[in-house]
């Protein structure tokens, strides 16, 4: 039977978006229209939300998309991704992706079906190599759909290598080269400016057509002094050169001046003075000469989950295909690979992870029945009759399970949680004829046969009347629809199925294993009480 950990939901909303690796504002922006009109022709869409950040040189924007009522008779969101996905197609610079969220999800990958495996390792430079071969020996299995390392591509940058002996030579500092970068590319605030309004900062570097184009590096000059200036602020990128010291001197003492009257009169204390960055002339040195300025292709972004680098597989399963035969044909293709053991992998999903949900399910349903167990020991002080009782507990999870598998809906967290509560019913049935029992034949000296028949007889009635009222309130959980019907039905339909079964159970096996328990205590096999 396939497990998930919770069942995919449909709220009637799409999100999704593009990505791409050294794409500008402009580009960027007219992929995400693209991909809006391509979201506005689908039937199902409503209306369409998108947007993208604004900073310089960005390559990813965002799109939500509200769909109609489920009245309508719309296709699920996750079809309605899926086929807006491959509406836009491939392409080269960027890549689309859509997905239906849920109210109960863990996002991890940016496909449509919401599926990654995610690789870790202290290693980052073993996680390219190693996503890489993985997803082109999944690509042969015809359980994937789809399959795509959800990276970014490496987009352009530059290396900058500082030779050390040469700027030793000429007394330029890796600081002073740093700083001179970050004053020209850096956005850094020089001074503020009061005025009777408000503030102003002062934000220093060079025009912004300068920086489309790396070719401005060799251009740069770097001041071996550190860039000392008599003025309020000092830099290492900008400096006036005078022809004549004398009146440039006057000319900029006198814009002070007035800078510093006008301020005063605004109340700045801390107000800039607007003396000049550099009032006098000094050797500067090529920024060429004591670097060297190399192109490169970097990663965008480095992914870490905690504090280990990671990387994704982006997965689209066949239709029909489970979490769990993903897990199994993956660990079958680590194994065949012989990926690197410093590289670890595990299987999410939207829904979660099933290896670890799986695991917890059964030890929650473990300590459970222990806690039940104990307590009927203490209650009956008896080793063995807390066993009848509880013999009934697989037949209302063997009945929850047979009513998922008629439906064709997968083992899932709202499955364990029916089967808690089944516990409880099914538990509450055979203590109405233990206990009667028991009492029968401590308090009236009664066989134990004529016990356990006296309290099928009245005990009857009770047991069938909570049993059906049980299953009749879960009965609206399987028929309602709307939002969150992907919740209620697999919890409706596993209470409904094991309580028919528990209570048939119930009413013929119990009276049973309670006679085999009272006969071996006739003999002296075991204790009873």
């Amino acid at each position: 039977m396939p497990k998930v950990v919770f069942p995919h939901q449909d709220i009637g909303i799409v999100s999704g978006g593009s990505r791409g690796s050294g794409s500008s504002l402009a580009q960027t922006k007219e992929r995400l229209e693209r991909f809006c009109r391509a979201l506005l022709e689908d039937p199902a869409v409503s209306h369409v939300i998108a947007y993208l950040d604004t900073g310089e040189g960005s390559s990813h924007g965002m799109v939500f998309a509200s769909l109609r009522d489920l009245s309508t008779g719309r296709a699920s969101g996750t079809e309605v991704a899926a086929r807006v996905v491959a509406r836009m197609g491939k392409d080269i610079h960027a890549e689309y992706h859509a997905q239906a969220p849920g109210n109960i999800m863990m996002r991890v990958g940016s496909n449509s079906s919401g599926v990654s495996y995610i690789l870790r390792s202290e290693d980052d430079r073993l996680l390219g190599p190693a996503t890489r071969k993985l997803a082109k020996a999944l690509r042969h299995h015809p359980e994937f759909a789809d399959v795509d390392p959800d990276v970014d591509p490496p987009g352009q940058g530059i290396i900058l290598a500082i030779d050390r002996d040469t700027a030793a030579r000429v007394g330029v500092t890796p600081q002073v080269i740093g700083n001179t970068l970050s004053d020209a590319l850096g956005q850094t605030t020089a001074s503020v400016v009061y005025t009777t309004h408000g503030q102003y900062n002062v934000v220093l570097t060079v025009q912004h057509r300068f920086q489309r184009d790396p070719e401005i590096l060799k251009q740069f000059w770097i001041s071996p002094s550190g860039g000392s200036a008599s003025g309020s602020s000092a830099s290492n990128t900008i400096r006036v050169v005078t022809s004549a010291t004398a009146s440039t001197t006057t000319s900029t003492g006198a814009t002070a001046f007035r800078n510093q009257i006008a301020n005063s009169l605004a109340g700045g204390a801390n107000a800039s003075t607007g003396s000049a960055v550099a009032t006098g002339a000094e050797t500067l040195v090529p920024l060429s000469v004591v670097a060297r300025i190399t192109p490169s292709l970097d990663p965008v972004a480095v992914t870490h989950i905690g504090y280990a680098s990671s990387a994704s597989l982006a997965l689209e399963l066949a239709p029909g295909v489970s979490l769990s035969q993903a897990q199994a044909i993956i660990d079958q293709e680590w194994r065949k690979q012989h990926l690197p053991k410093e590289i670890s992998g595990e299987l999410q999903s939207d829904e979660g992870d099933v290896g670890k949900s799986t695991h917890d399910s059964e030890i929650l349903i473990i300590a459970a029945v222990l806690a039940v167990y104990l307590t009927l020991g203490m209650l009956y002080e008896s080793v063995w009759h807390p066993l009848t009782i509880l013999s009934t507990i697989p037949s209302a999870g063997i009945g929850a399970v047979v009513a998922l598998d008629l439906f064709g809906l997968p083992f899932s967290g709202m499955a364990v949680i029916a089967m808690l509560l089944l516990t409880g019913i099914s538990l509450k049935n055979a203590i109405l004829l233990v206990d009667f029992a028991i009492h029968a034949e401590r308090e009236h000296g009664m066989t134990p046969r004529d016990a356990i028949r006296e309290a099928c007889l009245l005990r009857l009635r009770p047991i069938v009347m909570t049993t059906f009222a049980a299953a009749l309130g879960a009965l609206p959980l399987v028929l309602m629809g709307g939002y969150g019907m992907e919740l209620r039905q697999p919890l409706g339909i596993a209470l409904i199925g094991g309580l028919l079964v528990s209570q048939a159970q119930t009413m013929f096996t119990t009276p049973a294993l309670y006679l085999l328990v009272a006969r071996g205590a006739a003999k002296n096999h075991f204790r009873t009480y």
